[in-house]
């Protein structure tokens, strides 16, 4: 069985369409994947600076006139950052936090430790009580993650 030229022409057209829309999702599906990509570098960045920024002399340093741990401008400019960019939630009237799992599981141990510590002293420091403890909980599905205070730090 033979195809007229005008059935050929339109199997022709046809399969190339398909070519064409599969080109299409093909980079529809890479352009998401790098921006993941970004996105997660962008998290890793801002988790970095925040770590650098707590470790560089400040990271529950106190003031002159208090023996409160303080933070400074740019780690409470992180933390905000942080929230506005919808990675982070802080209930500081109720000492807790929700994190993106993404941020949370791209943090090593030590990172996470250093993390909490900022969260309990931003909470703190909103209540004004400088009583600084917090609890951390996944954002998605509100399981409890970790906890810091005066106990220490607990991861769960």
């Amino acid at each position: 069985m033979s195809l007229s030229p005008q059935e050929q022409e339109k199997i022709y057209q046809e399969e190339k369409a398909r070519q064409q829309a599969r080109k299409r999702l093909k980079k529809e599906e890479n352009r998401r994947k790098n921006k993941n990509v970004l996105i997660g570098l962008g998290i890793f960045f801002l988790v970095a600076m925040f770590i650098g920024i707590l470790s560089s002399g400040k990271r529950t340093g106190t003031d002159a006139t208090s023996s409160s741990p303080t933070l400074n401008k740019g780690q409470v400019e992180l933390i905000d950052k942080l929230q506005r960019e919808g990675y982070l939630r802080v209930e500081h009237e109720y000492n807790k936090a929700y994190i993106a799992r993404s941020l949370w599981n791209g943090m090593d141990a030590k990172t996470k430790e250093d993390f909490s510590v900022g969260l309990a002293v931003y909470c703190g420091a909103k209540k004004g009580t400088n009583i600084n403890w917090v609890e951390i909980y996944d954002k998605q599905s509100a399981k409890k993650l970790a906890k810091y205070g005066s106990w220490g730090f607990e991861v769960y």
